[in-house]
């Protein structure tokens, strides 16, 4: 019996985890799926014209190309942008100093933002 129990608990509380996905994500997903075969007042069945629209129009087009160039090169200087500095200041003789002054414009912003909302709140 104890062994029974032992493989109802873990799916307890997993559950509600699991049923917040399935109604909030994965039916959304497949809803929005479903509609891209349907013509724009979601009346009439259409198949893959939307696709064939949206893969064969000069704007889209150019439009995944902007946004592919757009995510590799940001992407990559981003992160070697963060990376060059975490380097330099791990190597800085005033590391905590260096850190800090890195670190603090984050940490006020979310000070900022709680007082912000702490008064639209009291309001």
């Amino acid at each position: 019996m104890k062994r029974r129990a032992g493989f109802w608990t873990p799916l307890l509380y997993v559950g509600p985890a699991v049923a917040f996905l399935i109604v909030y994500q994965l039916y959304p997903a497949i809803q929005t799926i479903v509609y891209s075969f349907l013509d724009r007042r979601s009346e009439n069945f259409i198949g893959l014209e939307n696709y064939r629209y949206v893969f064969t129009s000069a704007t889209m087009v150019r439009a995944f190309k902007n946004n592919l160039l757009w995510v590799m090169f940001f992407t990559a200087g981003t992160v070697g942008f963060g990376l060059l500095l975490a380097i330099l200041v791990d190597r800085v003789k005033y590391e905590s100093l260096a850190k800090s002054v890195i670190f603090m414009p984050m940490a006020v912003s979310f000070v900022g933002a709680g007082v912000v909302w702490k008064f639209m709140y009291n309001y």
